[in-house]
């Protein structure tokens, strides 16, 4: 069985630069917190001009000021619309593979939007950037102990083995949310999918050990052959996949 994409850098890091990480009370500090909570154990740095520390880690101005000795696997990009391909162009030039952004205003705003969120699609399949989003919550790996999560992580998101893609962000904190014992081995709000859709977490769900399950809330599916495809991959692994499209 092959896979086109290798989501690790993105769903599996070992270095995190959260740009726009903040002091205040928001995704730019929750995103440190949730990391922290989840008791990742790699290397996060805050990047802002405005600071040079944040919640007790060394801040840099950008992504080309951190030392190119430290290699970084992930950005998590906490920045309005406009800033995210100038920033992206940035991690290309660091060698960053994994990239997730919770801004919206992209196709979900009209003609403009949809034509920023195509320059976007365009420059990470160009540079081999995984993306997450945009216009999303993000994603929390419960086994690797690490995520991208723009809100407050429940203390009773528990780690299990349902692999979970949902294109709806408030269904997602839903789930993370619900408290009724329910175990995640990764919960993916994939929002826009710009980049990476809901084809290529069910195609990572399917070669991870630590998924036995996958359920898919879907508003939209984008590649219908792949994804079919993909659905008698899980059939043949033995994975069920639980489906609801809205």
């Amino acid at each position: 069985m092959s896979f086109k994409k290798d989501l690790s850098p993105l769903l599996s890091p070992r270095t995190i630069a959260v740009v726009g990480a903040s002091e205040k009370f928001g995704a730019g500090s929750l995103v440190i917190d949730n990391l922290r909570a989840l008791g990742f154990s790699g290397e996060i740095i805050p990047v802002n001009p405005r600071y040079t520390e944040v919640l007790g880690l060394k801040c840099y101005p950008s992504l080309l000021d951190i030392p190119p000795e430290m290699e970084i696997d992930c950005a998590a990009l906490l920045l309005g619309a406009a800033q995210i391909l100038p920033v992206l162009k940035q991690a290309a030039q660091r060698g960053i593979r994994g990239a997730w952004a919770f801004a919206s205003g992209f196709s979900e705003t009209g003609a403009a939007g949809a034509a920023l969120q195509a320059e976007l699609r365009s420059f990470c399949d160009e540079n081999g950037i995984v993306f997450c989003g945009p216009n999303c919550v993000g994603y929390v790996n419960l086994h690797d102990k690490v995520g991208t999560f723009s809100a407050p992580i429940s203390p009773t998101l528990k780690k299990g083995n349902i692999g979970a893609v949902v294109q709806s962000g408030s269904v997602a904190l839903a789930l993370a949310d619900s408290g009724r014992g329910i175990g995640f081995s990764t919960l993916v709000s994939s929002g826009n999918e710009a980049v990476l859709d809901v084809v290529d977490y069910i195609e990572h769900f399917l070669q991870d050990d630590n998924t036995r399950l996958i359920i898919a809330f879907l508003e939209g599916i984008r590649r219908p052959k792949a994804f079919q495809k993909a659905c008698i991959r899980a059939a043949e692994t033995r994975k069920p996949i639980i489906a609801v499209k809205v």
